[in-house]
């Protein structure tokens, strides 16, 4: 694959971001935190060529070989209300599926609420962190990990992880692509247009999904996202549920109920659930 250049990222994103590449790395968001502890001022952009510690979400690691992704962590300090925070993930989901069909040949959809999906596996994902800021604004460290052009992966992500395959991606352009629609997004927190993308590229709405309560798990259909980005379930007992965080699992991806199936389903945190 083409070398990730960092002059030229920061070139092409006409110096909006500070940008800091690394052959190898524990976390791309490990170290965006380590910037803004030590006093980092204005948005940087923390690129990694390799992590050996990647982060995924609920504790999971991202699986990140050399030369074969991109793996990157944008430190942004933000402005906004509790509600206009809780659209980051969901406005980057976006970014990244326009930046990609920009410059991949491949069919991509968004599971919600922060996975991008080739066929009916995981292609990229993201995290997204927060860290407090001194001047009462909130730096949020948003992680993007995609996998373009991994030949195979570890045996306990077969069947869950896939490959762009794009070996020939300019990676380079990828990012900009991906950063520069993202820088946007951040900038216009209150703009909902994005939802529109959001909403059209979804794979689970009108799905029968299962998703984690507190300990429990229960069963349902996704029938909307509403326009803060969360969730609406319509429960067997005809009840909707509104999730504005959290996993889920998709049941006609993984057929019949397993174990690995409650994992994947496991709530984050404390419920971040209404009844409607």
């Amino acid at each position: 694959m083409k070398p990730v250049i960092g002059t030229q990222i920061a070139e092409n994103l006409k110096g909006k971001v500070s940008v800091l590449t690394y052959a190898e790395i524990d976390s791309t968001n490990n170290e965006a935190r380590r910037y803004i502890q030590a006093g980092l001022i204005g948005p940087a952009l923390f690129i990694a060529e390799k992590q050996t510690g990647g982060k995924g979400r609920l504790g999971r690691t991202f699986y990140s070989p050399e030369d074969a992704g991109i793996y990157m962590s944008l430190a942004y300090p933000l402005h906004a209300s509790y509600n206009e925070a809780l659209r980051v993930t969901a406005k980057t989901a976006v970014s990244c599926l326009r930046g990609l069909q920009a410059n991949v040949n491949a069919a991509l959809s968004i599971k919600w609420v922060n996975d991008l999906y080739f066929g009916d596996r995981k292609a990229a994902g993201i995290l997204v962190e927060s860290v407090p800021g001194d001047l009462g604004f909130l730096w949020v460290i948003i992680g993007i990990g995609i996998n373009l052009a991994e030949t195979e992966f570890p045996e306990d992500l077969q069947d869950i992880a896939v490959s762009l395959h794009a070996q020939n991606a300019d990676r380079n352009a990828i990012i900009t692509s991906i950063i520069s629609d993202l820088l946007w997004e951040l900038k216009n927190l209150s703009d909902t247009t994005y939802l529109e993308t959001y909403r059209a590229y979804s794979n689970v709405l009108g799905e029968d999904i299962r998703f984690g309560v507190a300990s429990d798990f229960e069963e349902g259909k996704a029938v909307e996202i509403d326009d803060q980005g969360a969730l609406i379930v319509e429960k067997t007992d005809g009840t909707r549920i509104r999730l504005s965080s959290g996993e889920i699992s998709v049941r006609k991806q993984l057929g019949s109920v397993s174990a690995d199936e409650e994992k994947e389903a496991e709530h984050e945190g404390p419920d971040h659930t209404e009844t409607l």
